[in-house]
């Protein structure tokens, strides 16, 4: 199984759009939104995503039972932090550049 986490460098970016239910869910004050259609599952979290390490963002799909997740986005983080090997499964980083890592 694979997944993958894709960091959007856009300031004021969502994913909602202005005028939808969930929005208004979310203009009202909800901090979490689930938005459940046949064929997916969106979880629209508002947060201070600055917050959170890529290791706690990779955490988040610890239930999946993954084997590989591509990450996409998150070079310096990578490059200046690295990762946890706790995760479970196997991590490929996305980069348009060649990543050193010591």
């Amino acid at each position: 199984m694979v997944g993958a986490i894709k960091h959007i460098h856009l300031e004021g970016f969502t994913f909602d759009r202005e005028g939808s239910n969930t929005w208004r869910f979310t203009k009202a004050g909800s901090k979490v939104t689930v938005a459940v259609s046949p064929e997916e599952i969106a979880i629209i979290k508002k947060t201070d995503a600055s917050l959170y390490s890529l290791d706690q963002i990779i955490d988040l799909l610890k239930d999946e039972q993954l084997d590989v997740i591509f990450i996409e986005g998150f070079h310096s983080s990578v490059a200046n932090t690295g990762l946890s090997s706790e995760h479970g499964c196997f991590l490929a980083v996305v980069a348009g550049y060649v990543l050193k890592f010591e």
